[in-house]
Formats: C-alpha cells, structure tokens, sequence
C-alpha cells in the first residue's frame, strides 16, 4: 500500500513552489487584462454598450450566475472591475488566498459570461483553473499567508483529490482539443496552419515567415495534431517520471511558444505556458530554486476552507466531492465527442453552467477558418452623405485596411465581429446596431445625425495553398434604421441560429436548367414541379415558418452565385385544387393568395418570426417553380438547378401555438406607354375604379382609372420615381405586418409603402445593386414580432425609385410582399 501511495503521490502531486509560480503569474496575466478593458467597460460591460442586459439575459444559459446582470450601468461594472483588481492583488500577494481565489473566480466569470464573444479560449482555461485551484494550497508558499504559518512549515508536495483533478483537467485540455480536430486539413492534408497564419486578425511577422515555407508548415500541423492526442499520456509514465515529464512540458511549450510568435492569442499562450508548471517535477525545482524541503512532524492545523491559508487536509466529502466533478468533467468532454455512451444527465446538467465548468476545447476545431474579413459600416448622414461608421466617418471603401489588428480600436472587437459574423450569432447585430446609431447622434450635430446604416463583413475566403486570392465578398450582417423600424437580412430568428428540434424540412429540386447568354428578367429558362408536404391518408395541419432557395450546379451540387436567380416561387397547384376552400378562414367575400412565397435575387430565404407561420395542409398540392436569367455576359452555356429548402413544424408537435399568417402581394403599375412620365395618383376614392385584384403577381396589363396599366415596365436613363395609389389594401379587419420583403429589379434603389389616410411612410425597403456587375445583391426585409399595424379603411400608395445610369430602356417591377395576421383563422376550416 506503501507504494502506491508513493506512485500516487509522484504522480498526480504538485509541488507548492509550482502552485506559487501559477498563482503569480496568473494573477499578473489578469490585471493586464484588466488594465487593458478597463478602458471599454462601458463599451462591452453596460446597458449603454453593444450588448445591454435584455439582450445578454436572453442568451445567457439557465443557472449561469452573472454578477454583472444586477446591474446595467457603467459604474456598477467599474465596481466589479475594482473589487476584480483588489481580490487579484491579494491573490498574487497570498493573502487570503482561498477568499480571493473563491472571488476572483466568480468576478471573472461574470465578466466573461456578460459577453462571451469577445472571448478566446484561454479564459475558458482561465475560469477551469480557478475552480480548481479553490482545492489546493497554492498560497501555502511564497505568500503573506505562509508567514503566518511558520510554526507548521507545510510539506513540499500536495497529493489530493485537488492535485489529480488540475493535473488530469490539464490532460483534458490538450487531449480533446486534439480529438475534436477531425477535419481532413488536421488529419490527411496537413494544411490546418496555412489556413491559421491567413486569418489576418491574427497574423504576426514570424507567422508571416513560416507562410513561405509550405513543407514545414504540413510537418508542424501534423506535429500539433500528434502532440495534442498522446503528449499527456507522457505526464504520468509510472517510471523516470521526471524525465519525461520535462521532456513533455518542453515540447508542449514549444508548441505554446510557436503561437505566441506566428499568432496574436491574447493572453491564451500564457495561460497554457503557465498552467504546465503544475507538472514540474520537485528535483528540477530543487536545481532551480534550491532546496526548499520542509518536514513537520505537527500536522496543520485544521480550519475552515475558505479561511485556511493552506489545504493539505481535505476531508472525506471533500475529496468525493472533487472525484464528482472530475467525472463530470470528462463527461462533458466526451460528449462533445458526440459519444451517447458519456452523455451527462438533463437533472444536473445544471451544475456545469453554476460552476462554469462546461468544455468544449474547440481550438481551431474541427478545423480552422477559411476565411477572414473585415467590417464596413456605410452610413446615410441627414444631410445625404454616406460614411463609414466604423472608420470614425471616413470615406467609405471596402478594401481591406493595412492592418487589421490597428484598424480595430481592440483586438477583443476583432474577436467580435469574426465571431458575430456567424449566423448561429445572428441575435448580438441588433444592440450593436443600436450602440452605433446612439454613440453617433449623441456627438454630432443635426445635420450630420445618422439615420441608419449596414454592418457589412468583408468576407475575405483563404485559397487552398498554391492558388491565388479571391476577390473579399460583402456579406450584409444587418441593415439598421436609427429612427424606425429595423430591417433584417433573411437569417433564422431562432435563440441559437438554428432550427428547433420539432422543425422539419422538405428539400426540393427543379429540373437542369441551361443559360446560353443573357437572359433578362422573367426571359430565361423556368421549370415547375409538383410537390406535397406529406403524402399522408389523413391531411394534418403543417405550420410553414421558413423557405430557402439556391443556385446549384446539378452534378456536384455546389452553390453557384445567386445573380443567376430571376425568382422562385411556390404556388397552390390550381389545376388540381380549389383555392376557394381555403378563403373561409379569411372572411367572406376576400380570397387567399395564390402563392405561398416568392424569393429572388437578392432576397433568396424568407424566415418568419418565432412562433409565426403559414398554415396549409399536408397533401394540399403545390409547385415549386423557378426560372434562372443572366444579367451579365458568360463565357460559356451554364447548366443550373435551384433547390428549395422548407422549413415546417408539425401542429401536434407545436411545443407553444402559432399565430397564423397570411400573404398579400402589393404591385406598383404604371401605363401601358411605358416612356410616360412617372404617375401619382395621390387623390382619395380611386379604388373603386381599379379593375384588378390587389393580391396578384405582375400580369400584362389590367385597367387602373380607365387607364390601361402594367407591373412589368421599361425604364429610360436617369432617376425615376414612380407612385401607385393602391386604395384600401383588402383586409377583412385592422391586423399587423410581421414580415414585409420587395421584389425589384436591378437599377431599382427602395420600395416604400405610404399610408395615404394617416399621411406617412408604413415602411420603406431599400435594395443594394452590385458594384461590378449587373444585378441586385441585397434586399432588405422587415421581419418583426411586434408588428407594424395597417388598417381596413385606410389607404395606401406604393412607390419605388430606379436609377438607371445605363444609356438604354432597363426592365423594372415593383412588387412588396406582407404577410400579415389572421386574426379569422379557424383551423378546423381547413
């Protein structure tokens, strides 16, 4: 038994020397880091900054404890950052040293849980480490508190339940982060450096030496991937342990090192270069530092947890407790190795969010970025002009800034915008939005208040090695009006950025569709296909949330660029069913539309706000219809498909009710002389004259005043703004709009919908065309909960603009979408 106890203490003990250095040099790496926020705590901290508290209650876990959520206001967070710097102070000191340790972990992990995405993954390692040092003396040397136990000199070793869970999380920590990295570039192509040292928010002049040196970087990414897997098994060979244990702490600094040359990682290298002193061995320490062996034959004194200065006694309990959270804690990294067999109970799952221990070592997992970028902020000044808000009001450009890194005012805001880049992030663009349009218009004069801007990421995507650059695409983050209702991107309203769980979907595909060479709007090639949701004997009632479409080539199914989508539309298949069975659940005398959706370019996914839906039945028969065009030269014949992607949920599945949608399609039409004057027929009581349905898609012509009108028109040189006076908008009752999209054509610039009866602007849509090339590239939408309300009695006009800077007739439309609440609907009608 001797032995083993002799084995176990070798090698899961740590010496107190080793705890000291870590205590030291952890609290030092926390106040740089906290002199170095100090600065934005109103910034990232407060109501006031880019995520206030009713954003960051919402995404926070359940059971996660966030001091910083008490209160919203910058001096409060200063309070917490004061008191975060007194308790590191007396931690570094050794005063105290469990209080401290105990307070300095929770401010910490506050402050981080307050706004996880400026984060990197050392503070996760940070907050781990801390909770495991509440278990070991690690003030028990080099500390006030160790003179205050001078008449019982500690032993030099700690071997505990404590020691084994900080040396095994440290395995952890490498061996998963290693796991995780599944991807071909870690595992087959050795190329997963080449793309880390592209990523230019983390470049570094040595970073950019080693770029030139492809056959070093594939041996290195190799090495990384081979040390990760098995280096820590070298921690515990049962003989010269020593030996190996220093020949592994060098080779896993060097590895530490190497990033902290090639890569700007914050604080993340320290922290992993500090935390491996946990395993140095006593007889290197004793070369190093000199003797330091201390006995005692008068064991320590025992006290209470937090007031003892050093916790070489641990109680029973305490060493169960601890073997608990080790199990849990290697549950929780298996199961991020989707393995069912480790997958931590729902009852307490609970206990990781309150402790902070959850993990995930996802570095560069399951393989790096292949791209990077840059954020662009053009904003529309009251006096007309446009400036980039992020570039304090310069010019607008998209090329990429000379240095990333300095073109930020903080490298954590570069951590920032790469990670809200992410669509599963889609949910902190808002407050950033509202953080930019506030901190703009409270220091500028009228004339040059903000009225709204884009937050645009330049997304600059790394080639596989040896091939050149691609030009940076503009991905539109968010679209944001500072005084108005805001515009959104198509992306999921979803918490998580994805589907739920009781989510299904219906994937369609159109036929091979050829473009030869240009193909103007509503000329190119189409193709429809029949389609149900279910083939079911009994129909049951489906909730329709969300629709995607995309461009594909039909062999290797890859995503081609959307400019060669004209639209794309699903349709109740009339041919074979009887729209009017439908028209009950409206009122009497009103129709449904006869299209569900409409997407095209520049708008190719509608999401519809959570727990809104369009209601149909699972064997009503519908098509999927889709045409594709050119508008730009190609070099050679192009074979296309489109593929949809629905997004339904089952009514018996529905975990909270639906609120039923319904659509109405608003089209601007202009006489049939297609070169007249722009129209404004502003005067009230002209609705009964319209000769035409409201709810339609574009036909050729129908009859407006007397006059003969179409929706499908050309358009000479120059700016045009155009006007349609619609009447009522044919609703049954006053209800709200919660989504509202445009279809426009390329040159065209906004869609507006004016309330004629309350004299204002309903909503106003504005469209972006691409820079070099023909097309539009975005259209923005309004997608909202809360709703816009529109009214019965009301009338309302529809306008657009177009700016045709070509020296020919351009096609052009005019269409907005509303899908608006059916305050009638009876499910039982269906």
């Amino acid at each position: 038994m001797n032995k083993i106890t002799a084995k176990f203490e070798e090698l899961f003990g740590i010496d107190i020397r080793a705890l000291a250095i870590m205590r030291i040099a952890l609290c030092v790496c926390i106040l740089i880091e906290l002199s170095d926020n100090l600065p934005y705590i109103k910034l990232l901290y407060s109501d006031e900054g880019l995520l206030p508290r009713a954003y960051a209650t919402h995404l926070l876990g359940p059971n996660v404890i966030c001091l910083n959520l008490m209160s919203g206001s910058w001096v409060f967070q200063a309070l917490l950052f004061f008191l975060t710097a007194i308790f590191t102070v007396g931690l570094l000191l050794g005063w105290r040293t469990r209080v401290c340790t105990f307070f300095v972990w929770i401010l910490l992990s506050s402050f981080h849980a307050r706004n996880y995405l400026i984060l990197a993954g050392g503070y996760k390692l940070l907050h781990v480490l801390l909770f495991w040092f509440l278990f070991l003396p690690w003030g028990a040397c080099y500390s006030l508190d160790s003179r205050r136990n001078i008449h019982h000199p500690p032993p030099l070793r700690v071997s505990s339940m404590g020691s084994a869970a900080y040396l095994l999380q440290i395995c952890f920590f490498y061996t998963f982060a290693g796991l995780l990295k599944t991807h071909p570039i870690w595992t087959t192509q050795g190329t997963a450096i080449y793309y880390v040292l592209n990523i230019d928010a983390l470049d570094k002049p040595f970073g950019h030496v080693l770029l030139q040196h492809p056959l070093l970087m594939q041996q290195l990414t190799f090495a990384v991937l081979w040390l990760e897997h098995w280096g820590a098994f070298f921690f515990f060979v049962p003989f010269k342990n020593a030996y190996f244990r220093l020949m592994t702490i060098a080779a896993f600094m060097l590895f530490q090192i190497g990033t902290l040359l090639c890569m700007e990682l914050r604080l993340f290298p320290w922290i992993c270069l500090i935390a491996l002193a946990g395993f140095l061995p006593t007889p290197f320490l004793n070369k190093i530092l000199g003797d330091f062996s201390q006995k005692s034959d008068t064991p320590p004194e025992k006290h209470s947890f937090f007031w003892k200065p050093d916790l070489f006694y641990m109680p029973p309990y305490l060493s169960a407790i601890i073997a608990f959270f080790i199990v849990y804690v290697f549950f929780s990294n298996m199961g991020e190795l989707k393995n069912p067999l480790f997958k931590i109970p729902p009852q307490i799952r609970w206990i990781g969010h309150t402790f902070n221990i959850n993990q995930h070592w996802g570095m560069f997992a399951p393989g790096p970025m292949t791209y990077d970028g840059w954020c662009v902020m053009p904003g529309k000044l009251r006096n007309g002009k446009i400036v980039d808000v992020f570039n304090s009001g310069a010019p607008v450009t998209w090329r990429e800034p000379d240095s990333i890194q300095k073109f930020d005012k903080i490298f954590g805001l570069t951590s920032y915008y790469l990670n809200i880049s992410n669509e599963k992030n889609y949910y902190y663009r808002k407050p950033w939005a509202e953080y930019v349009c506030h901190e703009w218009n409270t220091t500028h004069p009228f004339d040059q208040q903000l009225l709204g801007l884009d937050i645009d990421f330049m997304q600059e995507n790394t080639p596989p090695p040896g091939h050149s650059k691609p030009v940076p695409r503009r991905v539109l983050l968010i679209s944001h009006n500072c005084f108005g209702p805001n515009l959104y991107p198509a992306v999921s309203v979803f918490k998580d950025g994805e589907l739920p769980d009781d989510t299904h979907q219906l994937i369609l595909y159109s036929k091979t569709q050829t473009i030869d060479g240009i193909h103007r709007s509503m000329t190119g090639p189409w193709d429809d296909e029949p389609f149900v949701f279910i083939k079911d004997a009994k129909p049951q009632l489906l909730w329709v949330t969300g629709f995607k479409v995309e461009v594909i080539d039909p062999q290797t199914k890859a995503v081609q660029s959307p400019e060669y989508l004209c639209h794309s539309h699903i349709r109740f298949n009339t041919r074979t069913f009887d729209l009017n069975k439908r028209n009950p659940t409206l009122a009497p005398g009103l129709r449904h539309d006869f299209r569900l959706v409409t997407l095209i370019q520049g708008r190719t996914e509608i999401n519809l706000p959570r727990n809104f839906a369009v209601p149909v039945l699972s064997n009503e028969p519908f098509v999927f219809y889709s045409m594709t065009i050119s508008n730009n030269p190609i070099n050679k014949p192009l074979k296309l498909q489109v593929k949809g992607t629905f997004s339904y949920i089952k009514d018996t599945e529905l975990t909270s009710p639906m609120k039923p949608l319904f659509r109405r399609v608003l089209t601007l039409r202009v006489p049939l002389d297609t070169h007249a004057p722009p129209m404004c027929l502003c005067e009230t009581g002209m609705a009964e004259n319209m000769e035409t349905v409201l709810d339609s898609e574009p036909g050729n012509f129908s009859k407006y005043h007397g006059q003969n009108v179409i929706s499908h028109w050309f358009i000479p040189p120059g700016r045009h703004l155009y006007r349609y006076h619609l009447g009522t908008l044919q609703i049954p009752f006053d209800t709200t709009v919660h989504y509202m999209a445009m279809h426009i054509h390329p040159y065209g610039t906004f869609c507006e919908l004016n309330d004629l009866t309350a004299l204002k602007s309903v909503f106003k849509i504005l469209a972006a065309n691409y820079k070099d090339r023909i097309g539009i590239e975005k259209s923005e939408i309004y997608s909202n909960s809360a709703g816009i309300p529109v009214f019965k009695d009301h009338q309302y006009e529809i306008a657009c603009e177009y700016n045709n800077t070509t020296s020919q007739d351009i096609d052009a439309m005019a269409i907005i979408y509303l899908y608006l609440l059916n305050k009638n609907f009876d499910k039982n009608l269906l």
